[in-house]
């Protein structure tokens, strides 16, 4: 096996031990009112709050797809999580550095919780963070002003 492909094992195996931990300290997630009248409407597609719609049609969309709209929005924000201080590491430092940099940021309890929290607020924030994550490399090429471009999008949506 080449060094490269080694790498992308030992990532992607990082990667699913820290979304696994987070799904394990979560299951099932905390909705609040918010978040269940927000799943309602986007269940039977009448909107009567404030909340945004997009929202409320992510919410329903995912459990009309998966079953379940907190598993996938706690893997979803796992990911997202993951994502923002991976794409945060300093790209020079050594694998084990940055790995160790990302574990010990994931160890703070504020963060844990708040992966684990499933309301509108939290989910954009994720997707506010990460979109920042992906703008603050060296080299930020076309795709990467596209992607943050999206992110950015959906949590001012």
């Amino acid at each position: 096996m080449n060094a490269t492909l080694q790498r992308s094992v030992a990532a992607l195996a990082v990667i699913a031990l820290v979304t696994g931990a987070l799904m394990a300290l979560h299951a099932p997630g905390h909705m609040s009112w918010d978040s269940l009248v927000q799943l309602d409407e986007g269940l039977g597609r009448k909107y009567l709050s404030w909340n945004p719609p997009s929202f409320s049609l992510f919410l329903g969309g995912t459990y009309a797809l998966f079953g379940s709209t907190s598993a996938a929005l706690l893997v979803s924000q796992s990911l997202l999580v993951f994502a923002t201080f991976r794409l945060s590491a300093d790209p020079g430092e050594s694998i084990s550095l940055r790995a160790a940099a990302c574990v010990s940021a994931l160890a703070v309890p504020v963060v844990l919780i708040y992966a684990g929290i499933l309301w509108k607020d939290v989910y954009f924030a994720h997707l506010a963070l990460t979109g920042f994550a992906v703008l603050n490399g060296d080299r930020v090429e076309k795709r990467h002003l596209v992607l943050a471009a999206m992110l950015l999008g959906a949590a001012s949506t």
